[in-house]
């Protein structure tokens, strides 16, 4: 299409101008995907039509290949969504502004010749005299027999008459195909606690949103500090992030003090980030970074007036309290920090001040090695945590790219439930995921190598990422001959 109008404007082109061609183009793209999304939000909502849609698919299409524009016409109740989508949440719920040609009447009212007509499909296509429960998403009202009914009035999606949208089959077609594949090609869920957003956006164009973007046990409050202090560090002192922290800071969690730092609670980290810039440049305000950034530290060196015994395993190991599931989170976001501490301390001349002792920074990356040493396999249970790393290493992870056969092994499709064969099954994982750090030991450095286990068996990121830093470190330092 777009060639057949780059074309024309060569021969016309005060007909054929590059709005025009702009036009026709987004037009045929931010609406054809804005029904899309809307589309799946409504069958999210509705996971017994999702249910529906799906079995559909597999019936007429199967699992082994993709599906294809010549199978929409096989798929009735698909077609019937789309238009349920049309028909609820039309992109232009007013349609282009029309102009009375003669003198006519509407409704009782008199419209004279060389009026503007504006058309609202929005009321009409959810007016309770033409439509059964006219808000409800019932996708059936368009099925008779078994068949999808032929009749379009009044889905006035795209108008009607000769100045019908001239790419009303084009755009069918394409939202059809985008929803098909979808609903084939994935699971879709919401996350538990979450919500997807259905308000309709101002304008002509409506938005779909899903809140929030992931569910966040502790607020974020540690979000907007843990922002505020990495844009001030990014954008080399920037006053605007400072002046934000030193207004906000307390509300934000500043004033609390905290003994984890993880993917939900940043508020440890923030702190330390915050005191370099105290320790480093005696920035005013960040003081009490300086003092948070110690408690925290010190609650973690043994033989400090503040030290918390609960926060090890008998082994030596950091652990939260109890021993949740994916612990290891605690220990490598812990080990960085002792080391980034370290780090600021050293380069400032000071140490952590523990009530009536002071902790250098050495002492800090020593804790921080055995805690890297016990992750590595110097531990009770003499097992790396980490993945093909030393003799001894999980064998059986909660991670489907570890327990699943390669495409290689096996070239036929796997369907989303066949997959918990293979989640519960006792043989090693087929794939070693070389370098993964698992969820680790309990708090009492028990470990279980098993799938099911997946608070001890399942590798993350938020685990990974603050190990190579602290990795990374002992590297450098190494080879430096520092500490």
């Amino acid at each position: 299409m777009d060639e057949s109008s780059l074309s024309l404007q060569e021969t016309n082109p005060e007909e054929y101008t590059d709005a025009m061609i702009q036009g026709i183009v987004m037009g045929g793209t931010d609406t054809s995907t804005l029904t899309t999304e809307w589309a799946m939000a409504l069958l999210l909502q509705h996971p017994e039509a999702m249910q529906k849609a799906r079995a559909e698919i597999d019936a007429h299409v199967g699992t082994a290949r993709l599906v294809e524009e010549s199978d929409i016409a096989n798929l009735p109740y698909l077609q019937c969504v789309v238009k349920e989508t049309f028909r609820l949440f039309p992109v232009g719920p007013i349609l282009p502004a029309h102009e009375a040609m003669e003198d006519c009447t509407v409704g009782g009212f008199h419209v004279p010749r060389g009026t503007m007509v504006l058309v609202n499909i929005w009321a009409i296509q959810r007016d309770p005299k033409v439509w059964d429960a006219p808000d409800e998403f019932r996708p059936e009202r368009f099925l008779v027999g078994g068949a999808v009914t032929t009749v379009t009035a009044p889905i006035l999606t795209f108008g009607s008459g000769r100045r019908r949208c001239p790419g009303e089959n084009l755009g069918v077609r394409l939202v059809s195909v985008a929803l098909a594949a979808l609903v084939q090609c994935f699971e879709w869920d919401v996350s538990e606690g979450c919500a997807i957003d259905m308000a309709e956006g101002a304008a002509w164009l409506h938005r779909l949103r899903c809140y929030p973007f992931y569910c966040s046990y502790s607020g974020y409050q540690d979000e907007l500090l843990w922002a505020a202090a990495w844009l001030h560090r990014a954008s080399r002192g920037n006053g605007t992030f400072l002046s934000y922290v030193r207004a906000n800071g307390l509300q934000l969690g500043a004033g609390d003090d905290d003994f984890s730092f993880s993917w939900d609670d940043k508020r440890a980290g923030a702190k330390v980030l915050l005191a370099r810039g105290f320790l480093r440049r005696r920035l005013a305000g960040l003081e009490l970074y300086k003092a948070h950034s110690d408690s925290y530290i010190c609650a973690l060196v043994p033989g400090t007036a503040t030290f918390q015994p609960s926060q090890y395993t008998p082994g030596g190991l950091i652990s939260r309290g109890g021993g949740g599931g994916s612990g290891m989170q605690y220990v490598t976001t812990a080990t960085f920090l002792l080391l980034a501490y370290a780090k600021y301390l050293r380069s400032s001349g000071t140490c952590a001040v523990c009530g009536g002792r002071d902790v250098a920074p050495a002492e800090l990356v020593a804790l921080a090695k055995r805690q890297v040493d016990y992750v590595l396999g110097k531990n009770p249970a003499a097992t790396s945590y980490m993945v093909g790393f030393g003799a001894r290493f999980p064998r059986r992870l909660h991670h489907r790219g570890a327990s699943m056969p390669s495409v290689r092994a096996h070239p036929a499709r796997i369907g989303c439930d066949q997959g918990f064969a293979y989640l519960h099954s006792g043989e090693d994982d087929p794939n070693v995921l070389v370098g993964a750090v698992v969820g680790g030991p309990d708090a009492r450095d028990g470990f279980v190598d098993d799938r099911d286990s997946y608070g001890q068996t399942e590798p993350a990121t938020y685990i990974n990422a603050p190990l190579v830093g602290a990795l990374a470190f002992f590297a450098g330092t190494a080879k430096q001959g520092k500490y």
